[in-house]
């Protein structure tokens, strides 16, 4: 194995241990929400619910990449020194962290293109003033904050 496929292997293995922290607090934060709610749930199983499989096709996808990683990611041809454990990792934790926030920009983005278009922001656009929106947001987010929290603190010891 080369310098860069380790540290193509690595950027994998940090993006891996990412999503997982991520699946795991979503469960977390799942599991603390359902037990502060009044009444009936709604008859579905919580993990179903919260979306815990869908963010399992992250850590899938993890898996996959570090399978694939030094084959995506060659070695410089320059001989450049691979990058430091550490450094591997916080960037990567920096990237869980963006990635998410860049993905909302971008769908408002697309929306304002949408509502320009129309001439109107009626069919979709009255979401932005409803507070349930920017909830399910932070609740959307809070999982890849968990993620690159915990990426970052890993990073730290190495």
């Amino acid at each position: 194995m080369t310098p860069g496929d380790s540290t193509a292997r690595e950027a994998a293995t940090a993006f891996f241990v990412a999503m997982t922290a991520a699946l795991a607090g979503n469960a977390v934060l799942q599991l603390a929400l359902d037990a502060m709610t009044v009444g009936g749930g709604s008859g579905s199983p919580w993990w179903l619910v919260a979306g815990v499989i869908e963010r399992g096709r992250w850590v899938a996808l993890a898996g996959l990449l570090w399978l694939v990683a030094p084959r995506l990611l060659p070695h410089s041809a320059d001989g450049a020194a691979p990058l430091a454990r550490a450094d591997v990792w916080q960037r990567v934790a920096l990237l869980v962290l963006v990635l998410p926030l860049l993905w909302i920009a971008a769908t408002w983005l697309v929306s304002a293109l949408r509502f320009t278009a129309l001439g109107s922001w009626t069919t979709e656009g009255r979401v932005f003033v409803a507070p349930e929106y920017y909830h399910g947001l932070l609740l959307d987010y809070a999982p890849w904050v968990i993620g690159g929290v915990v990426t970052r603190a890993v990073g730290r010891h190495l």
